[in-house]
């Protein structure tokens, strides 16, 4: 049986507050008890191992959502959901350098339609509702993982309106996801477009695909086989397409993921 585990950092104010919606609704959802579990951790979940993952005695089977803030220099109001991964070299905020963690397509497709729709019937305005690249750690986990965050400044992190509004999204999602008996979207590996991915996002909420691994552009410079491989195969299920977004790849990474792709005989579309 499929199980969710629910992650917060308990010196987290958006993660936190979120956990505390979801406690509260809880209740509501009793056909999820036994397949739910809300886990509070005592270190930076950016920074946990297999290891913590174990001792928290969550099973290798069970997909995990971590519930948790997101900061920008440009503090932007966002709701997000988002692989995790370190595709450069850069391991600043957890994990390995050019390592990606497992990630949950279906899974975070469902945040995804399940934040617009909890967004679109509130009075909730002005906030960025959509994916963003793959980034941070953790990354060396063996179960499926994502984010839901909340951003971008120490005022929205302790909304508890915004929180109420994740919580009711996050349970929503996990509703729908654990009542599916089979992957039901197609998954993709996307290359291109800035961190905050808004096509993408459009397509993912309007189509049936969901992603495995975003590659931003920022992140392209670093790109190698080995990344493109990782994009496309850590994922549950792995990727079975890529997308190219045109304008933003270069002929020589474009070459890379070509590369690797016909390899896999995994199919491209450019947007």
């Amino acid at each position: 049986m499929v199980k969710v585990a629910l992650l917060y950092w308990r010196e987290d104010p958006a993660g936190r507050g979120i956990s505390v919606a979801i406690r509260d609704l809880l209740n509501e959802y009793g056909e999820l008890s036994g397949k739910v579990s809300l886990v509070e951790l005592g270190k930076n979940p950016l920074t946990i191992t297999q290891d913590d993952v174990d001792s928290l005695g969550i099973n290798i089977d069970s997909h995990i959502v971590v519930l948790s803030k997101h900061s920008s220099e440009s503090g932007r109001p966002s709701l997000t959901v988002h692989p995790a991964g370190n595709p450069g070299n850069d391991a600043a905020l957890g994990g390995s350098p050019r390592r990606l963690s497992y990630s949950t397509p279906l899974l975070m497709k469902l945040l995804l339609s399940m934040l617009f729709k909890k967004v679109s019937g509130s009075d909730i305005t002005g906030f960025y509702v959509g994916l963003e690249a793959t980034h941070h750690g953790p990354t060396d986990l063996d179960n499926p993982l994502c984010f839901i965050e909340i951003g971008s400044t120490p005022e929205m992190w302790v909304r508890v309106d915004l929180h109420r509004l994740v919580g009711e999204a996050v349970m929503g999602a996990l509703n729908d996801f654990l009542s599916i008996s089979e992957q039901s979207c197609v998954v993709v590996a996307s290359f291109g477009e800035n961190h905050y991915p808004a096509r993408l996002t459009r397509r993912v909420i309007e189509s049936n695909i969901c992603v495995s691994h975003i590659i931003a552009r920022y992140a392209l410079k670093n790109l190698d086989e080995g990344i493109v491989q990782q994009a496309l195969t850590k994922s549950v299920p792995p990727a079975s397409m890529v997308f190219i977004e045109k304008n933003s790849v270069s002929r020589a990474s474009e070459n890379v993921i070509l590369a690797k792709a016909k390899e896999l005989g995994i199919k491209i579309e450019y947007y």
